[in-house]
């Protein structure tokens, strides 16, 4: 895993002298890594993937990550740490929006993996198409309480879906489509708005390397 300290630099560095095969980035280390190979080209051919995780990336940053590594596979995961790994966008995934016309599933953080069930409730009921809600998840692995904090537990976890926090819905196909943090959202002349939407359109942007919105 590189840690969000390490610069571009040293991620080039390190994974050219010590061969490196996997590597767990961040998304925005991923665009960090990107320009950098511009101006100090490195020797990444012992690349095989890369895993993205812990917060969303935009099309515009991934799009150049994988152009700039055509053949690394990508793996985009999401999950909690009170239940770990819940879906997954594969490297096939990754590939097939690349070289379609259609690049939104790359918005995606995939879809669930094996013994993992995710569905999205708003207002106490489950969502349907593409209606935004609150993301809730089961897993065998998840935990099963807070330590020594039942009023904590059972605000979590409730008929053995654990909520999370997180909005976001699910689209035709079965991808999990993360829109933000439940605390983030902004509501401003009578309409909700999302920082990661708004971050998404700025990144389009000629000029924009980088994007961050708080409300």
């Amino acid at each position: 895993t590189i840690l969000p300290e390490y610069s571009a630099s040293q991620v080039l560095d390190g994974v050219a002298r010590h061969k490196i095969n996997n590597v767990h980035l961040v998304p925005t280390m991923s665009g960090s890594v990107r320009d950098a190979l511009e101006t100090e080209p490195a020797d990444l051919s012992s690349l095989k993937s890369i895993l993205k995780a812990d917060s969303p990336i935009t099309t515009t940053l991934l799009l150049r990550a994988l152009n700039a590594l055509p053949n690394c596979r990508f793996i985009q995961s999401y999950g909690a740490t009170e239940s770990g790994m819940v879906t997954a966008l594969s490297p096939t995934d990754h590939i097939a929006a690349r070289l379609g016309d259609d690049d939104e599933v790359l918005m995606s953080c995939g879809k669930p993996v094996a013994e993992r069930t995710v569905r999205i409730v708003a207002q106490e009921k489950e969502c349907a198409g593409r209606e935004i809600g609150e993301i809730e998840i089961r897993s065998p692995g998840m935990m099963e309480r807070y330590w020594e904090d039942p009023v904590a537990t059972r605000a979590a976890i409730a008929d053995g879906w654990l909520k999370t926090g997180d909005l976001g819905f699910l689209d035709e196909k079965g991808f999990l489509y993360i829109v933000d943090r439940k605390n983030d959202r902004i509501v401003t002349g009578g309409e909700i708005v999302y920082p990661t939407e708004v971050e998404e359109h700025l990144s389009r942007l000629k000029g924009v390397a980088e994007a961050a919105v708080f409300g």
